[in-house]
């Protein structure tokens, strides 16, 4: 029995952090399998697919200090 049939197909944005296992690179990133490694991350690392893009591997950085965060946005819009 089938669930997941076409339904990837509405999967248009992907962020995978973690580790991927063979069955999941092969449901969520089908047309990059081969660019994908199945391997151990540290913590927020990962992929990410956007629609219309190529895929990229990428890291989500644990903010402990939003104003600083906010203080360092609003530099850099400065410029």
């Amino acid at each position: 029995m089938e669930y997941m049939g076409g339904e990837r197909e509405n999967f248009k944005n992907i962020i995978y952090l973690g580790r991927i296992s063979k069955e999941q690179r092969n449901m969520l990133f089908d047309d990059f399998k081969e660019k994908i490694t199945i391997t151990n991350f540290k913590q927020g690392e990962g992929y990410i697919l956007l629609y219309g893009e190529d895929l990229q591997r990428v890291k989500v950085m644990k903010i402990d200090d939003i104003k600083k965060l906010n203080d360092s946005i609003k530099e850099t819009l400065k410029r």
